[in-house]
């Protein structure tokens, strides 16, 4: 695994498939995919993914936009305990760990919100200072999730992204 954060001075200075990989460090033979979160406000994301897949393709690039104040226009993104105001991050995951995505348009989310409130580098230890295999198994439990129709529409993906999730922090930790 290895992390970075870039700026649109990058994107506009993009010029070929070499730029990136000669940026992040990360030669396309040693990534399975990258994990993207952009700040919309200030990063041209379709013209960073324009010229990332140029250089990455043909792996997945999964994450989104960061959410934040529409009208003022202000979001962030975070990597290894650095605020960024503007730009994205990319986490490339390699080794044995595969990524695979699945379309969820439309869905509501249902439950509470939850604190990451134990993370270590890259590694999450604590959800709702509950230790992560804990959180899972009750989060998973059928008596937690008591309405049919919303177990019905959440369980495939629940169990896709638990068992995709723990793999993968079981992978980098």
């Amino acid at each position: 695994m290895k992390a970075v954060h870039f700026t649109q001075e990058q994107v506009e200075e993009a010029n070929g498939p070499g730029y990136w990989q000669m940026e992040t460090g990360v030669e396309p033979a040693r990534t399975n995919g990258w994990l993207a979160f952009i700040d919309p406000f200030h990063l041209d994301s379709e013209a960073w993914l324009r010229t990332w897949n140029e250089a990455y393709a043909p792996v997945p690039v999964l994450g989104g936009l960061a959410s934040g104040d529409f009208n003022e226009q202000v979001t962030q993104v975070y990597l290894n305990g650095e605020v960024f105001e503007a730009g994205g991050v990319a986490i490339s995951v390699g080794g044995e760990v595969k990524l695979a995505s699945m379309t969820s348009q439309g869905c509501t989310p249902i439950g509470q919100t939850w604190t990451l409130t134990k993370v270590e580098h890259n590694v999450i230890h604590k959800i709702g200072n509950r230790p992560l295999t804990r959180f899972w198994r009750k989060l998973l439990t059928p008596s937690h999730r008591t309405n049919k129709r919303r177990r019905a529409a959440t369980c495939s993906s629940a169990w896709w992204s638990t068992n995709t999730w723990m793999n993968f922090i079981a992978a980098i930790s």
